[in-house]
């Protein structure tokens, strides 16, 4: 990163960020993997494209994904033009709409499994009924004078 607007991830001033500094940023859990990234990056001259949090001073987490060309310099190395995107809300947009549906699956099993009972209410209850129906006229026949 050369240049960009480093305030979105947290420093005030460009010339005090190295690629070291933001690094450090990066969230501990998806700092190995982005330094691979990087390190592969560096050593096959090859463009890369890389999603990974950042941890910011507050203690917030932001989403950020990263492209950058590779580019010979004049001394032969390689040097890295790109840019880095908060997509933060594009991310925490993505889990609301994962919890949605998550919820939405639930709810259609729930909604199946009440459908089911039901169905298995109406199939006991006919027998039963007809149980019943049949243990009052039983009665009923029971209680009658008897004919002589």
């Amino acid at each position: 990163m050369v240049g960009g607007n480093f305030q979105d991830i947290g420093y005030d001033k460009v010339p005090s960020v190295t690629i070291d500094t933001v690094v450090q940023r990066i969230h501990p859990d998806d700092r190995a993997c982005a330094q691979q990234t990087i390190d592969r990056a560096s050593r096959d001259g090859k463009d890369f494209d890389h999603g990974y949090r950042l941890l910011m001073p507050d203690g917030s987490v932001k989403y950020v994904h990263a492209t950058a060309h590779a580019v010979t310099d004049q001394s032969r190395g390689i040097e890295f033009v790109g840019a880095a995107t908060d997509v933060t809300a594009r991310k925490r947009a993505e889990e609301k709409l994962h919890e949605a549906q998550a919820e939405l699956a639930h709810v259609t099993r729930v909604t199946a499994l009440g459908e089911l009972a039901a169905s298995i209410a109406h199939e006991v209850n006919q027998p039963l009924a007809a149980v019943v129906a049949n243990a009052a006229a039983s009665l009923r026949w029971l209680d009658r004078d008897p004919l002589t």
